[in-house]
């Protein structure tokens, strides 16, 4: 099974998704930020990055940017709930740093399975 990386400073959001995919049988890490995920990704390179955008610290945008000049080909799932800016906003500026896969909160467990399934396969 896949190494995923999963991101997201939200806690409830970040342990669900951590459980759903190692209950599917993959290896499964998951910090709160960008700063954390890169460092980890340095050590350990994952199958697959899914990245909240809007963190604090180091968002999800400059977290894919880093993470993509480490490992040029790895696939991407990008999150975001919005903001002050709706989510669509801010998931065309990820969409903008590469090729991906774009999620916006609330989405359904299926969904995102399927998209990390779809990813996988690219």
């Amino acid at each position: 099974m896949a190494s995923i990386l999963i991101v997201d400073d939200d806690d409830d959001i970040r342990d669900t998704l951590v459980d759903l995919m190692r209950s599917k049988g993959h290896q499964v890490s998951g910090v709160a930020d960008g700063a954390d995920a890169l460092t980890l990704a340095a050590a350990s390179r994952p199958d697959l990055l899914v990245t909240d955008i809007i963190m604090p610290d180091k968002d999800g945008i400059q977290t894919i940017i880093e993470m993509r000049k480490l490992y040029k080909d790895i696939p991407v799932i990008a999150m975001s709930g919005g903001g002050k800016i709706p989510a669509s906003v801010y998931l065309a500026h990820a969409r903008a740093a590469g090729e991906m896969t774009t999620l916006e909160k609330p989405f359904k467990v299926t969904a995102f399975v399927k998209a990390v399934e779809n990813a996988m396969c690219h």
